[in-house]
């Protein structure tokens, strides 16, 4: 930004000849002293040398370069620093307030009564309250065919006798099928506390935003 500033400064500064590259060739702008330091914002400028064209009356986007020209004039690039990351926080804050409008915009349009939030949550809580309803069965099953062939494992330990490779992969096998269930069981009960929480920060929200 500064170097930008820089180079478009300079179509308004003097150069080593004391003519500014906006005045062109115009005589009496570059140099009657009544004329030469009134400077104009044109409308646009000759790409070669900076000369204006067009309007000379524009203040708007071409006069904007005195802002740029003072501010790193005027200030030090800890200060700049400083004023870039006070405006990022504040474009951050806007949008944050801008997504809080829209999701309460979104909250009061989708629910009529913290009830209805509450079904909503129920309708939610079904599908993963099943899932572990059906897991349940089965992890005991496979807890119990595990127990079966660690017992008879130990059987045969203590009866002096080698346990049969068969035997030995059934039991890794089984280990490794009652970790799955269990680790499925165990997703869907974050599951349905993430539902939870959700649910209840929308209804807490609701409340907020409908008893304003």
């Amino acid at each position: 930004a500064e170097e930008l500033s820089g180079r478009l400064g300079s179509i308004f500064l003097k150069d080593k000849e004391g003519h500014r590259p906006v005045n062109g060739g115009e005589k009496k702008l570059q140099e009657d002293p009544h004329w030469r330091d009134c400077i104009q914002f044109y409308e646009y400028f000759h790409g070669d040398n900076g000369a204006g064209l067009g309007a000379n009356h524009q203040t708007g986007w071409t006069g904007v370069i005195a802002r740029a020209m003072h501010l790193f004039a005027t200030t030090t690039p800890e200060q700049r620093k400083a004023m870039e990351e006070k405006a990022a926080r504040e474009r951050e804050e806007k949008q944050r307030a801008f997504e809080q409008r829209r999701r309460d915009v979104a909250l009061v349009n989708t629910y009529t009564s913290p009830q209805e939030i509450d079904a909503a949550r129920e309708r939610s809580l079904q599908l993963p309250s099943q899932a572990i309803r059906g897991l349940e069965p089965r992890l005991k099953k496979a807890q119990d065919r595990l127990a079966s062939l660690e017992q008879q494992a130990a059987g045969l330990v203590k009866a002096g006798k080698r346990v049969p490779d068969a035997v030995e992969s059934d039991i890794s096998d089984q280990k490794l099928e009652v970790d799955t269930i269990r680790a499925e069981i165990e997703r869907h009960k974050t599951q349905i506390e993430i539902i939870k929480a959700k649910y209840e920060q929308d209804k807490k929200r609701y409340l907020e935003v409908t008893q304003r």
